[in-house]
């Protein structure tokens, strides 16, 4: 009986187990992610994190505008 080396099945585990885990979950589970802008200019960051959370349950960042001359509250929650 010729011996059976690990390598290969070992390789082959390790190829099974990588495709299964990079396969997309069921479209039912998936999460959808939504937006909003809470203020156009003005952000204070502490209180765009509150205010989304309280009103959304989301998580409130200040991001630049394109002139880069204030700061609006962008809001980004589960739907």
């Amino acid at each position: 009986m010729a011996k059976v080396s690990v390598i290969p099945i070992f390789l082959l585990l390790l190829l099974a187990f990588a495709s299964v885990g990079m396969m997309a979950p069921a479209v039912e589970t998936q999460q959808r992610r939504c937006s909003v802008y809470l203020s156009r200019s003005g952000c204070k960051l502490f209180a765009c994190r509150e205010q989304c959370f309280k009103q959304l349950n989301g998580n409130g960042n200040c991001i630049a505008n394109w002139d880069m001359t204030d700061y609006a509250c962008f809001c980004a929650y589960d739907c």
